[in-house]
């Protein structure tokens, strides 16, 4: 059956399938639950016309591919989902015959293999479990989590693919990947990499043609991850933080690009004005007890970290100039020196470009405090949050955020009509690429995949709003101008799920290719129907 052209069979009544799944996982893991249905039937940014008609919840690699083959058989659609931070619609149902595939109970860190320098992982772990394995072992990954990494699963980040910790140094998630294992549209175990004695110790990521490669970043249209393995590094004995202010948004790219070309930080985080008065208002520097303990805690010394907590408190909210664009920068290394002489030079950079040096309380409480809570997926108030986002060149991201700014100012009566904010958040990746991530609030009210994900005492102090249409649809507008901008420049994307343009930037022989691979791996279009631009599959 061809996926791109072929539907589905009738599909299966769900109470038989689900009796079929619950001889697999477990009755306990098979839920038919409404509500829980349609908390996987919505991501951040959307919720779906259908309902998945089950949640099943696998716990191994060989549960996963037995559930795989039996919800194929029954002709119904799969939605493999980690823990729903995605905003692209990526994993919603295309129909009411979905099947939605709970990774979450695939929570185990298999191995730490010092000797080989690689640790291998269950797709449900989270990137704080990854990270506190690690931390013992005095070991990480080069890249080790987005800001979201409290709960997100490592298996959604290939899916997507994440930047922030590591990445302006190491790249992305896939580019610490070592091996994968995955199961197809079959229900067929493929494993990738050089895999040692045996085939059991994945150690290398090239033997042949990388296939690794072709699961990052598909937005699990292709196959569905289950273990990997990441390369390992032994942690950085040191760090530095600095932080700088721009006058222009224009300038702050320069200055990232140059600094992304040295190779002198690990993270690059910085705001416009707009998301920095939005993160004012939401942090609280002189009261957050636990974030001044952290920063304490990351000290060798009480005496500096007391020292050190004292300058985030006395920086209060007010040390950023208004009106100027802060780059936040961290460096790290295995000597002192060497992470003296980055700092240097980032400083010089930071000058060269007009930039002022201030005080480096939000780059101390990053790296503190890497994985918050998840209150930041609604406004200070409770607006709706949604980011849209461009992989820039270096050479091209400054007149990119300039088209954005003129194409906002063209439209500055859809902002003030429906109430609609925005800012900007800028990161690096590796040494040869930044990220520009605009971002809209407006007011509406948050759905239940955000209360679920935020700390129900910070629910508590929001407001809810009712449903505003009119301003969603501007902000979808919004959003899609935003992406039409990054099209002609080029740009790349993460999480491309259904919100950006992906076969329409490839050539020709590309997707001839990808569709050779879509229907060997997923024959019968089970997995994500239209995701990257493949068909929606069944009606």
């Amino acid at each position: 059956m061809d996926p791109l052209s072929a539907t589905l069979p009738e599909p299966t009544a769900t109470p038989a399938l689900a009796e079929r799944l619950a001889a697999i996982v477990g009755a306990e893991n098979v839920t038919v639950d409404e509500a829980k249905r349609k908390l996987h039937s919505e991501d951040i940014w959307s919720r779906a016309d259908e309902v998945v008609a089950l949640i099943v919840a696998p716990a191994t690699t060989g549960e996963l591919a037995e559930v795989v083959k039996v919800i194929g058989d029954a002709g119904c659609s799969i939605a493999p989902r980690g823990a729903g931070m995605s905003y692209t619609s990526a994993y919603v149902p295309a129909n009411g015959h979905t099947v939605s595939i709970d990774t979450l109970r695939m929570n185990r860190v298999i191995e730490v293999n010092r000797a080989d320098m690689t640790v291998t992982v269950q797709a449900g772990v989270s990137w704080i479990q990854l990270n506190e394995a690690l931390a013992k072992e005095g070991l990480r990954t080069p890249f080790w989590g987005p800001m979201s990494g409290l709960t997100s699963t490592i298996g959604g980040g290939l899916s997507q693919l994440n930047a922030m910790f590591g990445a302006s140094q190491y790249g992305t998630s896939s580019e610490s990947v070592v091996a994968l294992t995955v199961v197809t549209g079959t229900g067929e175990v493929i494993r990738t990499g050089a895999r040692g004695q045996g085939g059991e110790h994945p150690f290398y990521r090239h033997f042949g043609p990388d296939l690794a490669g072709i699961f990052c970043g598909d937005c699990g249209t292709l196959g569905i991850k289950a273990e990997v393995t990441f390369r390992l590094i032994t942690a950085p004995a040191h760090e530095d933080y600095a932080s700088f202010s721009f006058p222009s948004g224009e300038k702050l790219l320069e200055a990232m690009g140059e600094m992304s070309r040295a190779g002198i930080a690990c993270e690059m985080c910085a705001f416009d004005p707009g998301l920095t008065e939005v993160r004012m208002k939401r942090m609280s520097l002189l009261s957050d007890v636990k974030t001044l303990g952290a920063v304490i805690g990351k000290e060798k010394s009480l005496g500096k970290g007391l020292l050190s907590a004292a300058k985030v408190a006395l920086g209060g909210r007010n040390f950023i100039p208004k009106g100027d664009y802060p780059l936040h920068i961290i460096a790290e290394g295995r000597s002192k020196d060497a992470v003296a002489f980055d700092m240097a030079e980032a400083r010089r950079i930071a000058r060269q470009f007009e930039g002022t040096e201030i005080e480096n309380s939000i780059a101390r409480i990053i790296r503190a405090n890497p994985f918050p809570p998840l209150n930041s997926m609604v406004g200070p108030t409770g607006e709706a949050w949604i980011p849209v986002h461009g992989v820039c060149p270096l050479s091209t991201a400054p007149q990119i955020f300039t088209e954005i700014q003129k194409f906002y100012a063209e439209n500055a009566s859809l902002f003030t009509e429906h109430e609609i904010h925005t800012g900007f958040l800028f990161t690096g990746m590796a040494s040869n690429a930044l990220i520009i991530e605009p971002v809209f609030f407006w007011p509406t009210g948050w759905r239940p995949i955000h209360e679920q994900s935020m700390e129900a005492s910070h629910v508590a102090r929001l407001t809810q709003r009712p449903e505003n249409p009119a301003a969603t649809e501007a902000v979808k507008f919004l959003r899609k101008g935003v992406v039409a901008i990054c099209a002609r420049y080029g740009t790349g994307h993460f999480q491309i799920g259904r919100t950006y343009p992906y076969r329409e930037s490839r050539d020709p022989a590309f997707t001839a290719l990808l569709d050779t691979l879509k229907r060997h791996l997923d024959p019968k279009g089970l997995f994500n129907p239209g995701v990257l631009g493949f068909p929606e599959g069944q009606a």
